[in-house]
């Protein structure tokens, strides 16, 4: 299957990311159904919904992890356009998508400080050749990633835990650890599943201010999160899923007052008590 590059210049898309009908299924059960939304620069969104509602496979299917049966997905990257439905996850990636994970991944017997360098793009040039014969060009790019890493590392709190195993890690320390590789992409957009989950107060500060310094880069969030002071402290859009299909998109005021998103989550709870 030919997955190369599909660009063209675009000047009207002014949106950094554009979905339009995007669906999957799942044995017939539905888990996107023509969701359509932009994204913009230096705009921090929050994508919420009851537990099963699509958000993880939304993301899953913007970072290449699923192949949608229906719809599109378009990129704005250097002043093109790309169609990202039908390339590997590596591709979108390279084109400025970083991701984190509900389930934090990251390699749990190297290093912090080399996990960190795993996600840090090393300068044209410095490819296979470059490496293996370890020219002047290939070691003042480690030494320059090095740096940046341990200042990502830093900016998180964790610098003094850099040659720490990352499997000796607490839940909390491997969030922030998570979200510094994800910075040392250098992305334009990041897809961030449950940044806050499960950690104390303190870390979830850190985390919120480093959101907050993204948006102020004029960088694009999309965020999944089901504490709902960190959504409405932290976002400006919100998007509601229900069963695969968006039920709601708006400011924050707006969503936290539509009948179909109280009815999404206050049904459900009485469902639950009533079970």
């Amino acid at each position: 299957m030919d997955t190369r590059l599909k660009t063209s210049p675009d000047p009207r898309v002014s949106s950094l990311l554009s979905v339009r009908g995007l669906s999957k299924s799942f044995d017939g059960v539905r888990a996107a159904e023509g969701l359509t939304f932009d994204v913009q620069p230096g705009v921090t969104t929050a994508l919420i919904g009851p537990n099963g509602s699509g958000k993880t496979t939304l993301f899953n299917l913007l970072t290449g992890v699923l192949r949608p049966d229906s719809g599109s997905i378009l990129l704005r990257h250097n002043s093109s356009t790309h169609e990202l439905t039908r390339l590997p996850a590596h591709r979108i990636a390279s084109l400025g998508i970083a991701r984190t994970f509900q389930n934090i991944r990251l390699f749990p017997q190297i290093s912090v400080l080399d996990n960190l360098l795993l996600g840090t793009p090393y300068e044209r040039g410095d490819g296979f050749w470059s490496g293996l014969l370890q020219t002047g060009a290939m070691r003042s790019g480690e030494r320059r990633n090095t740096a940046k890493a341990m200042a990502l590392l830093d900016k998180v709190g964790m610098a003094d835990k850099a040659g720490e195993l990352a499997m000796n890690l607490s839940h909390g320390q491997r969030r922030l650890v998570e979200l510094a590789r994800a910075l040392a992409t250098d992305a334009d957009l990041y897809l961030l599943d449950e940044p806050t989950a499960g950690v104390f107060p303190e870390t979830r500060q850190i985390i919120m201010n480093i959101i907050r310094e993204l948006d102020a880069q004029n960088k694009a969030v999309l965020f999944i999160e089901h504490n709902m002071d960190v959504v409405m402290g932290m976002s400006e859009r919100i998007i509601v899923l229900d069963h695969g299909v968006k039920i709601a998109d708006g400011k924050p005021e707006e969503v936290a007052n539509d009948a179909k998103v109280v009815e999404a989550y206050l049904g459900r709870r009485r469902v639950r008590a009533a079970g």
